[in-house]
């Protein structure tokens, strides 16, 4: 009991734990990449001398809905001056805001990229535990088996000769579910190219959830993966009344 309760501890606090926080991490990342684009596109307005030129003033009002760096300090001069009806930082929006946003978006981009590496090698050592504690307890069953005879063996020692079984139909799961995972993250990461500051769309007109990864957009295959990351998803290889079970029992 001593060596399953262990085995649970690890598998409720530190495998699931760092499952749950690299769904966190995938969302981040997919609310990340739904932004670059827009925020690439409207940089790209404000260097356009055409759009540069372009009346941006609301119907109705002397707010500026975009302006340019210059357009904002005369504004603040003429207020200053007492000149004009407007109070100062009433233009929403500046190039340099736009800037200053994308720029902070891209290094976070890379930090939820990095956080996402650093935490699945975290759940491939965890889960290199757990098969070593496995081994742990088929070595001490076998000891206890060529010690005594099954017949003189305690009853809590023959209750507890299940888990054994129990704990490998956790890992066989879990084990399918990490590849399930790691291919997910291997697409996530693999998939970081210039269009990620492009809404792209790729494929002949189908539906998105019928399309190959490879012609899913950075966008589209961090969204894939946010549906299909949750244990409860229909792709998951994780049980969720057997993982209950064992995390009652261990409760118990």
């Amino acid at each position: 009991w001593h060596i399953f309760k262990r085995f649970i501890n690890r598998v409720k606090d530190e495998w699931l734990d760092i499952d749950d926080q690299g769904y966190q991490v995938v969302k981040s990342i997919a609310g990340i990449r739904k932004r670059l684009p827009s925020e690439h596109k409207l940089l790209r307005q404000f260097r356009d001398v055409v759009v540069q030129k372009k009346d941006w003033a609301c119907h109705g009002t002397r707010q500026v809905l975009i302006a340019s760096k210059g357009e904002e300090e005369e504004e603040e001069e003429d207020y200053e001056r007492g000149k004009g009806a407007a109070a100062p930082g009433l233009g929403l929006l500046s190039e340099e805001d736009v800037e200053l946003a994308l720029s902070h978006d891209l290094m976070q981009h890379e930090k939820m990229m990095s956080g996402l590496r650093s935490l699945f090698a975290q759940l491939s050592e965890c889960h290199e535990a757990l098969f070593r504690m496995l081994d742990e307890m088929t070595q001490h069953h076998l000891e206890c088996s060529e010690s005594f005879h099954w017949d003189d063996l305690p009853p809590s020692f023959r209750r507890a000769s299940s888990l054994e079984g129990l704990m490998g139909d956790l890992l066989a799961m879990f084990s399918l579910e990490l590849y399930r995972k790691q291919c997910m993250v291997h697409q996530v990461l693999d998939r970081v190219q210039d269009d990620l500051l492009r809404n792209t769309k790729k494929g002949g007109g189908g539906r998105e959830d019928d399309s190959e990864w490879e012609d899913l957009t950075p966008q589209g295959v961090v969204d894939r993966c946010c549906r299909l990351w949750p244990k409860d998803c229909s792709e998951s290889s994780i049980e969720i009344g057997t993982l209950e079970n064992a995390l009652n029992l261990f409760q118990g």
